[in-house]
């Protein structure tokens, strides 16, 4: 679980949050949360979340999983840049 936000900490909707190479992911909604539950993973294991919107550059983050719950994740993302 956790948030998307711009760097004005804006909340942001639509953001597509995905755990790398498996079929899980969420997309945040109005307040900018989101939630993956994700089964088949233990304690000790790495994943690797990715977010993507048309409007702002992808972020990757990496974490172990250390408990039953991974929380409080923060991304903040960056609009594209016009041409």
């Amino acid at each position: 679980a956790g948030f998307v936000k711009d760097a004005h900490a804006r909340p942001l909707k639509d953001v597509e949050v995905t755990v790398d190479g498996t079929v899980f992911y969420a997309r945040s909604i109005n307040d900018g949360s989101f939630e993956i539950p994700i089964a088949g993973y233990h304690f000790g294991d790495r994943i690797t979340l990715v977010t993507t919107h048309p409007k702002y550059e992808d972020k990757i983050k990496e974490f172990n999983i250390e408990s039953g719950e991974i929380d409080k994740i923060e991304f903040i993302l960056n609009p594209l840049k016009q041409h």
